[in-house]
């Protein structure tokens, strides 16, 4: 089988449009992938209102299967099997490709990529609400509602922490109590809860109650209720009431470049907050435990599937339009260092 390093053509910095099909499909092929290279495909993604990857530098005809020519390698061929990557992890939205690949390093129009951010996060909360059957407004009831602690309960009964990769079988272990552990389904029954309806009182009252009586070392009710601020109303209703959808309508590309550092620095920033409490040892009451929950938060994220890290995006790019001036956004490597 002849491979794009191997073929007579010898791209370099340019590929014919028939040599980025067949190195491509042979790539997918030999990786198992459900999806098949086609021409179809290539013009789809090539559309300028889809711009999934981009077209030939020189068009040489536009014949029936589209623009023939020489197609750069970098901004072609290789986002194309990363494109590919991502179709088999389940990423079909062109929105989602679009944000993927330039969360990614793959560039990109980022004033469309906002657009991209917000509607994508815009259709979620849609689909969720919908799966949840809340009610449209979903913001008049002082209480959890009841088929939220429903669908939480089923959500932690089916996590199976053997499924995560890179735990320890201290770390499964531990994680595996904390599943069974009532007031798990407590918390995270209020924590979404306040993102379907914000911080309505009765809900951070509610929340700061499931929090009480947690563990020494572990949050606490104020921890808890300042961390999930970020995520506070994050599918509400587009009718004003979503935080997180106002904040997007609100950003720029700038702020999503500093979340997408923030987030592609995710596993560096949790490994050394895992190194200082380990250097902490027995001096720091809970530092055993901190360490312990890094290394859990670092396999999360290692593992972490595609539509996670668009929420994630979107979430820390609204913190971004809140908090413009925090240090920390500029570069999270100097942040940590200092």
């Amino acid at each position: 089988m002849i491979t794009a390093n191997h073929c007579p053509s010898r791209h370099h910095g340019l590929i014919s449009r028939s040599c980025l099909v067949t190195h491509a499909a042979a790539w997918a092929a030999r990786r198992g992938y459900r999806a098949t290279v086609t021409d179809a495909l290539i013009d789809e993604w090539t559309r300028s209102k889809n711009s999934v990857i981009s077209g030939p530098t020189l068009t040489v005809h536009q014949g029936r299967h589209g623009a023939h020519g020489e197609w750069p390698v970098l901004g072609s061929y290789r986002r194309l099997l990363a494109a590919l990557r991502l179709r088999e992890a389940g990423v079909t939205e062109v929105r989602e490709l679009r944000l993927l690949l330039w969360v990614a390093g793959y560039g990109g129009n980022e004033e469309r990529l906002v657009r991209d951010l917000t509607s994508a996060c815009a259709k979620r909360a849609s689909t969720a609400r919908r799966e949840m059957a809340l009610e449209p407004e979903g913001r008049a009831s002082a209480r959890t509602p009841l088929r939220i602690r429903r669908q939480v309960g089923r959500a932690v009964a089916d996590l199976d922490p053997g499924s995560i990769p890179g735990l320890t079988p201290d770390q499964r272990q531990l994680l595996g109590a904390a599943f069974k552990d009532p007031r798990t389904v407590d918390i995270g029954a209020a924590v979404v809860d306040r993102m379907f309806r914000g911080s309505h009182p009765a809900v951070l009252d509610g929340l700061r109650s499931a929090a009480a009586g947690r563990p020494a070392g572990l949050p606490g009710p104020t921890e808890i209720v300042d961390a999930t601020s970020i995520s506070a109303a994050a599918l509400a209703p587009d009718d004003g009431s979503n935080l997180l959808l106002r904040d997007l309508q609100r950003a720029r590309p700038e702020d999503m470049r500093r979340a997408a550092a923030m987030l592609n620095s995710m596993p560096q920033i949790l490994r050394w907050i895992r190194r200082s409490a380990r250097d902490e040892g027995a001096d720091a009451p809970g530092s055993k435990l901190i360490a312990e929950l890094c290394s859990m938060a670092l396999a999360l994220v290692s593992s972490m599937p595609p539509g996670s890290r668009i929420i994630t995006l979107a979430m820390l790019t609204a913190e971004s339009v809140r908090h413009p001036a925090s240090p920390g956004w500029a570069s999270p490597e100097v942040a940590l260092a200092s």
